[in-house]
């Protein structure tokens, strides 16, 4: 059955990759509950009122003690007074995190966010899912604000030498997990707490391993080993920093008398390449990936690359051609084609991290020039 999914804090880093998730999937309505709404006390109660689910993800996190307190439970009791207007009882998901198990504002203003809530469904007969998350991190995280991670790509990705503060041990998530943990939550229509298990790093080895897949990549043009899905969603996070100022990626050529030679890709985990042909006029392309690399290359004729993230109305344009070789990397949640821009027949080489599997393409539909954004975006 269809539902309409109710996000607050849509925008957020969380917000972007369940909307995605549920957008990919093709089966759910999405009703985006921004920051604004709860100024307006009429258009909460509408956007709510539209909804057989919330999920509420709008949470103050940085400031003073007393400010973080007193925000998040305003934020908070609007939320149950609009749902409370809906004259139904609505199923609320609310996202915790295992700070609540810490003497800090943030943590105890979950804990009063949880007691509020338990409070609420009880009275009301609602039901009501408390996921308490570790640290999340992704691709569209705010440096400074959402998670270390995000920092520290934001810094190695600018030239900008990062500082370990404190080298505390901390488990993290990845953004598309936590929205898989929540689509497992309103699947189950049920009440009660969830506890996702995260990767524990020290801070100290995040950086590390964010500055070896800069060496890596940036530095000698060798795509790192993918397999450990983990480790994939830290480099496509990482990646997503480096975008589009990256690209395209000019590759070393050779040449004698023999002819040309260059390097298309160096992996240390293999992958797939194929070449195809592109006529005048046609494309190759329009959908997104959530996990996968995958690499365009020209090797005759001239192109246009052109890549938009998902609920953006930005495109990015890259001209390459086969006579100066380079590669454009597509970065995941972003759509993306190739298309000649001559009456040249195109010749090109692509590469994918993984090998393709109908089963699990990770391949969605989405044209780079839509008719018209997602109502939800």
């Amino acid at each position: 059955m269809r539902r309409t999914v109710g996000i607050t804090g849509a925008g957020g880093l969380l917000g972007f990759h369940l909307r995605a998730r549920i957008y990919s999937r093709g089966e759910d309505s999405i009703v985006p509950i921004h920051t604004d709404a709860f100024s307006d006390a009429a258009k909460l109660r509408d956007l709510v009122s539209r909804c057989d689910v919330i999920v509420h993800l709008a949470y103050k996190l940085r400031g003073e003690g007393e400010e973080i307190l007193r925000v998040n439970h305003e934020i908070d009791e609007k939320l149950t007074t609009a749902l409370d207007a809906s004259g139904r009882p609505i199923p609320l998901i609310f996202a915790s995190s295992t700070h609540v198990d810490r003497a800090t504002p943030y943590g105890e203003a979950k804990r009063r966010s949880e007691a509020h809530f338990a409070h609420w469904a009880e009275a009301r007969g609602a039901l009501k899912t408390s996921i308490l998350f570790p640290n999340i991190f992704g691709e569209g995280g705010q440096p400074f604000h959402n998670s270390v991670v995000s920092t520290f790509c934001h810094q190695v990705a600018k030239g900008v030498e990062p500082t370990v503060f404190t080298d505390a041990e901390l488990p993290l998530i990845h953004a598309q997990e936590a929205a898989r943990e929540i689509m497992e939550a309103i699947e189950a229509r049920g009440s009660g707490e969830r506890r996702p298990g995260g990767t524990p790093m020290h801070v100290s080895g995040i950086l590390e391993t964010i500055r070896a897949m800069d060496r890596d990549y940036r530095g000698a043009g060798i795509v790192p080993d993918l397999r450990d899905p983990f480790y994939r969603a830290l480099f496509n996070t990482y990646r997503s920093y480096i975008f589009p100022d990256a690209y395209p990626m000019r590759l070393g050529l050779h040449e004698d008398a023999r002819g040309i030679l260059f390097e298309t890709v160096k992996s240390r985990n293999g992958g797939q390449a194929f070449v195809s042909t592109t006529k005048p006029g046609g494309s190759r392309g329009n959908h997104f990936h959530f996990r996968k690399l995958e690499r365009f290359c020209v090797l005759k004729g001239s192109a246009v690359i052109r890549i938009r993230r998902i609920f953006s109305d930005k495109i990015h344009v890259f001209e390459v051609n086969g006579d100066s070789p380079m590669v454009v990397d597509i970065p995941t949640l972003h759509t993306h084609h190739i298309e000649p821009t001559t009456s040249e027949q195109l010749l090109a080489l692509f590469w994918s991290s993984e090998i393709y599997d109908t089963a699990d393409s990770d391949t969605f539909p989405e044209p780079v020039f839509p008719a018209a954004l997602p109502e939800h975006s």
